[in-house]
């Protein structure tokens, strides 16, 4: 759990899955916990980089939701934020509430981003005493066009009002296969 929280982003998925049977694992869940720990032996020369070419004053956000993945959970919320090239804060956890659409499950995830990515901005102006930009990317138009446009419809009303904060932090749509967000959400194939 350390190591996922703190270093090691890549296995914060999987280190979820393994910590919902903590109390009675399965044979399966010891065999997961297994692959995680070899996959750390051969990848540990791996680790957080900072630099490249992205401006001091500048993070950027990925969010990336899975609703009903697990049809005995509730859907996960996955977010990555970058700053100077490297990551800073991700998160893959269940969402606090049980969505009722795709849609819903990614708003949730990229409010629950933004609500991050927001302290995390204030954190940096402080430290460099001038304005900061962050930028917040997502995978999910229907999401994206209710973040932009605000309208509670009939289908959307139903949506807790604490979760409408990012109306005003519109974020862009990033195509699917560019979501770096998608290893907190799902598992991913290994070629």
């Amino acid at each position: 759990m350390y190591l996922s929280n703190k270093t090691r982003p890549d296995i914060a998925y999987t280190v979820n899955c393994c910590s919902k049977s903590v109390e009675k694992p399965t044979e399966e869940d010891i065999i997961s916990i297994k692959r995680v720990l070899r996959y750390l032996r051969g990848t540990e020369n791996l680790g957080i980089r900072f630099g490249g070419s992205s401006p001091m004053e500048e993070m950027v956000g990925f969010c990336d939701g899975d609703f009903a993945g697990d049809p005995q959970s509730r859907s996960i919320t996955g977010y990555l934020i970058y700053y100077c090239g490297g990551p800073i804060s991700w998160c893959a956890k269940k969402q606090p509430v049980i969505a009722l659409s795709t849609t819903e499950a990614e708003y949730i995830e990229a409010a629950e981003c933004t609500k991050k990515l927001m302290y995390l901005k204030a954190v940096l102006e402080d430290i460099l005493g001038k304005e900061a930009t962050a930028r917040l990317h997502m995978d999910n138009s229907s999401a994206l066009s209710l973040m932009k446009n605000g309208v509670l419809n009939r289908r959307s009303k139903y949506i807790d009002v604490q979760f409408h904060y990012i109306h005003e932090k519109v974020s862009t749509l990033l195509p699917s296969d560019r979501q770096n967000a998608d290893i907190f959400t799902k598992l991913l194939k290994h070629s």
